[in-house]
């Protein structure tokens, strides 16, 4: 050190992906819909059956599920 100096820490949260893969026919809509997500955000997921299909079930990496 020769003088006095400021020094900036800069941090970013981490961002992770939603993949959400269609098994049949119907969409699943997403609450906040986003390209991806910090640690902690709570998305909706609200699936949709197309005419003539009903939906069954969720599976995959999914949990907090509140199903009624």
């Amino acid at each position: 050190m020769d003088s006095n100096k400021i020094v900036v820490a800069h941090f970013l949260q981490n961002k992770y992906n939603l993949t959400i893969n269609i098994d049949g026919n119907g969409y699943v809509s997403k609450d906040p819909d986003q390209e991806n997500y910090t640690l902690g955000t709570i998305v909706n997921l609200t699936a949709v059956a197309d005419s003539g299909w009903k939906f069954d079930h969720w599976s995959g990496d999914i949990g907090g599920v509140n199903l009624f």
